[in-house]
């Protein structure tokens, strides 16, 4: 008889604590649509290349990197480089590349779900489409 008490305590126990996380997963989160949202935010994840091309020739240039993650004031490109950035403006940040004496800049903008960037260094121009692999 005991037995058949614990057991049915035990099933009543489980099913509390379901009803429970049930309850709790299915709270409304307060979030913002991607078109409502700063650039700041936006920008955040990981970012695999599409295209990347010269733009001031439209030419297609080589991607050296596949992919691209940006973090709060970092970011790297593939799995070895990684850069400090910070804003000069609200879609401009300034990138402090190591590789590249002066660093470089990137004008950044959104298209649908994808990021597009506008990267200038020592007076080279190029346009990289970007699209979220992970937020």
């Amino acid at each position: 008889m005991k037995v058949k008490q614990l057991f049915s305590y035990f099933v009543n126990l489980l099913g509390w604590i379901f009803v429970i996380s049930a309850l709790v997963g299915c709270t409304s989160k307060n979030t913002i649509p991607l078109k409502d949202m700063p650039i700041s935010e936006f920008m955040i994840g990981e970012w695999k290349v599409i295209s990347r091309v010269n733009t001031d020739t439209g030419e297609a240039l080589e991607d050296r990197f596949p992919t691209i993650s940006i973090y709060s004031k970092e970011l790297s490109y593939g799995d070895t480089h990684r850069a400090e950035y910070s804003f000069i403006e609200e879609d401009l940040i300034f990138v402090d590349n190591k590789r590249l004496t002066g660093g470089e800049t990137w004008r950044l903008e959104k298209d649908n779900g994808n990021l597009i960037v506008y990267q200038e260094f020592q007076g080279f121009k190029s346009t990289i489409r970007l699209e979220r692999v992970t937020r």
